[in-house]
C-alpha cells in the first residue's frame, strides 16, 4: 500500500507540488496525469527518494519512508524513468541484472530472469544481451529500462512515461503484458 499525505514540494520557492494526497492499495494502479511541469515526474521521485518532500508523509505498507535508507528503500521499487536512465557502460543484460545482483539472487536465476524480461520485451537475449545502450534504438533503450524495472519482481513499480519512445505496436504488446 502507497500512502501520500499532504505532501508539498517547492523547487526556488515555486509550488511543484501543493498538498497532495491519494492511496494506491496492492493490485491496484494509479496514473498522475498532468501537463508538463505539472509535477508528474516529482512526484514519482519523492516516492523513491530522489528527492525529499518539503512536508507532508509518504508510506509504503505502513513505513515511513524516511525512516529507511534511499538504497534500501529504491532496491524495493521498480523505476523507469523518461529517458530510460541505463547506464551506459554496461550491457542490456547487465543493465537489467543491476536490483536482483544487489539483492543477492544466484547467477542463474538472474540469468532467466534477464532472458525471460527481454524475450518479453521483444529484445531477443542472444541479438541484445551484450549491447551497449548506444547501440540501441531510442525505444529498445525504453525496453531495457522496463525490464530493469520489472528485473526483481518488486511490489512497487513507478512508471514515468515508459512507452513514450516506442511505436505503437509495441505499445500496446507491452502494456498488455506488463498488466498482467
Amino acid at each position: 500500500m502507497i500512502e501520500v499525505s499532504n505532501v508539498n514540494k517547492s523547487f526556488g520557492g515555486v509550488p511543484v507540488v501543493r498538498d497532495l494526497s491519494f492511496r494506491v492499495a496492492p493490485g491496484e494502479k494509479l496514473v498522475l496525469l498532468g501537463t508538463s511541469g505539472s509535477g508528474k515526474t516529482t512526484t514519482l521521485k519523492m516516492l523513491n527518494r530522489l528527492l525529499e518532500p518539503d512536508g507532508g508523509t509518504i508510506r509504503i505498507n505502513g513505513t515511513d519512508i524516511r525512516g529507511q535508507s534511499p538504497e534500501v528503500l529504491r532496491r524495493g521499487i521498480g523505476y523507469v524513468i523518461q529517458q530510460g536512465g541505463l547506464f551506459p557502460h554496461y550491457s542490456v543484460f547487465e543493465n537489467v541484472a543491476v536490483v536482483p545482483r544487489l539483492l543477492g539472487w544466484p547467477e542463474g536465476r538472474i540469468r532467466e530472469r534477464v532472458a525471460y524480461l527481454l524475450d518479453l520485451m521483444a529484445l531477443p537475449p542472444a541479438q541484445f544481451a551484450a549491447k551497449r545502450p548506444a547501440e540501441l534504438s531510442g525505444g529498445q533503450v525504453q525496453r531495457v529500462g522496463l525490464a530493469r524495472a520489472l528485473a526483481a519482481d518488486a511490489p512497487v513499480i513507478l512508471l514515468d512515461e515508459p512507452f513514450g519512445a516506442l511505436d505503437a505496436i509495441t505499445r500496446s504488446h507491452i502494456r498488455r503484458e506488463v498488466s498482467e
